[in-house]
């Protein structure tokens, strides 16, 4: 649902601090994780928590943001720098730890 995509894309803007021209779309996710221009860095490391709400309930949406995220990705390796992207994901029936208070 297109409800979920657009909150999880709203919430990646919000977290790692885009500009103000941030689309809220898919191609303007695209545009802002291949130029960090406002945080640069030797490499970037993003860890996804919750991913597993939006891989449930929207697995196209899952499935074009890994899309989005595999192309940030070959695009910095193409100017020979690092971004590497990991999912927090909970399922049932895993164990996790407790998270440092």
């Amino acid at each position: 649902d297109a409800d979920r995509l657009d909150s999880a894309l709203s919430q990646l803007g919000h977290d790692l601090e885009f500009p103000e021209w941030y689309g809220r779309n898919l191609d303007a996710l695209k545009d802002c994780l291949t130029d960090f221009s406002w945080c640069e860095a030797p490499g970037y490391i993003l860890i996804i928590s919750r991913a597993e709400i939006l891989h449930a309930e929207d697995p196209a949406a899952f499935h074009a943001l890994n899309e989005v995220f595999a192309a940030a990705i070959a695009e910095w390796r193409s100017r020979d720098l690092s971004m590497w992207v990991f999912y927090d994901l909970r399922f049932d029936g895993l164990a996790t730890l407790p998270a440092p208070e």
